[in-house]
């Protein structure tokens, strides 16, 4: 893949968080091959369930550790329910997930539960807080 645009995903991730209070990467992916909706890329549009999950780890992270809304904090957190969750969320706020590379990992992973940081969800704004940026691989 080269670039992907990946707005749609940004304010599919948002508008799921705000609509449900807390959502995983797995239960965002689901609902975008429920609904048809793809991860755009320059060669084509992704469908693949593989391509929407890498893209809303990409988005998971940015919202995680790099945004600059409210330029003091990120806007969602994880809410890790294990020792092994604590783990692999570290893990992936550090290196992001490319180590995280085992099957039953990745699995455990997708399902821990992401939410607004304390005070983010009534700053919600669905045009301000989406993401309009390229994934380049």
């Amino acid at each position: 893949m080269g670039h992907a645009y990946v707005k749609n995903l940004s304010e599919i991730l948002i508008k799921r968080i705000y609509a449900k209070g807390k959502v995983s990467i797995r239960e965002l992916v689901d609902y975008c091959v429920e609904h048809k909706i793809a991860l755009h890329a320059s060669e084509r549009d992704y469908f693949d369930e593989y391509m929407l999950a890498y893209g809303f780890e990409e988005l998971v992270l940015f919202h995680a550790r790099k945004w600059c809304e409210n330029k003091h904090r990120p806007n969602i957190e994880a809410i890790p329910e294990t020792d092994k969750e604590k783990e692999l969320v570290k893990e992936f706020m550090e290196n992001g997930i490319s180590n995280i590379d085992n099957e039953e990992d990745t699995k455990t992973f997708l399902n821990i539960k992401w939410k607004f940081t304390q005070g983010t969800r009534k700053m919600y704004i669905e045009k301000t807080m989406s993401v309009n940026y390229y994934l380049v691989n």
